[in-house]
């Protein structure tokens, strides 16, 4: 009796393989970066960001906090992007240490976030200077690509434009101290 084999549809082979291909060597963070980690629902902030607060001084860095959730596909995105452009990682971790600071309506978190102005969209960033505090923020939706390129969010030129003023200021202040 002859038994027919199942048919592959045409390109279904490839369209495999390109999955498999991008699956397997896509370049991925330091299971260490901030990149790699989950926003963490269990977490108290307020200790958690002073001691974040710390490890910026020691730097000499900026402490950049990510408000957002795992619920947020967006907070993904941004994950994602930082985990495949080097260059934008680099700099962000040059710049910033990186803190996730978990939030959705009703979280302990908030009474920490309403000393802050108002967030209108997820994932959203805060700058901390360890010497002052609360130096500024920026939505995120301002650095997305607007073209919506597939696997580039966000805007490579305007991320590093955002890195680029925050080092600037990074810098002033290291050189404002040290003439102290």
């Amino acid at each position: 009796m002859f038994r027919r084999e199942p048919r592959v549809p045409p390109g279904a082979l490839s369209a495999l393989l390109m999955l498999l291909t991008f699956t397997v060597c896509a370049p991925s963070a330091d299971a260490k970066s901030p990149w790699a980690e989950a926003y963490d629902p269990q977490q108290d902030a307020a200790p958690a960001l002073q001691t974040a607060l710390q490890e910026a001084a020691e730097s000499d860095r900026l402490l950049l906090v990510i408000v957002g959730g795992d619920w947020c596909p967006w907070c993904f995105t941004l994950d994602r992007y930082f985990q495949r452009h080097d260059g934008e990682r680099e700099a962000v971790e040059e710049t910033f240490v990186v803190f996730k600071l978990f939030f959705v309506g009703g979280h302990p978190n908030e009474a920490l976030l309403a000393r802050f102005p108002g967030i209108r969209g997820y994932p959203h960033f805060m700058v901390f200077d360890p010497l002052v505090g609360y130096v500024g923020a920026h939505s995120t939706g301002a650095l997305e690509n607007k073209r919506k390129v597939r696997g580039d969010s966000y805007d490579r030129r305007k991320m590093r434009g955002f890195v680029a003023e925050w080092e600037t200021y990074r810098r002033e202040r290291i050189d404002v101290l040290a003439a102290e």
